[in-house]
Parts: structure tokens; sequence; C-alpha cells
């Protein structure tokens, strides 16, 4: 595995949060986004929806643009 890579086990009260959400397809995301806050760091996106979604949470976000 790359070392600039690190792997992190997500939080019981993770699953739980998003396990609630109406839609889902926003699952994995919730998680993402959850990961990402409680460890200040940034995402990894081209998915519009949730980059905009992580940006109003204040969580930054790396797009790549051609």
């Amino acid at each position: 595995m790359n070392k600039r890579v690190r792997v992190s086990n997500n939080e019981p009260e993770d699953l739980i949060e998003s396990a609630i959400l109406e839609d889902p397809l926003e699952f994995e995301d919730e998680l993402i986004l959850q990961q990402a806050e409680r460890e200040g760091l940034p995402i990894v996106t081209f998915d519009n929806s949730l980059a905009e979604r992580a940006r109003k949470r204040g969580v930054d976000v790396i797009t790549y643009n051609k």
C-alpha cells in the first residue's frame, strides 16, 4: 500500500447516523464526510454534489480539472 494512504475505521456512531438517512445512496457519502470532519482531512471527489455538501460542512475538497 502507498505510504501516503491511510486507512481508518469508521466509528459506530458514524454508521448509525449514516443509516438513518432517507436516501440510501447518501450512506457512503455521509461516512466519508464524517471521517473527514473527525480527522480534519480534505476529500478528493469528482462528485459535484458531494463536494458541495463537504464545503457547506467546512471540509476542504481537492478537485482535478483538465
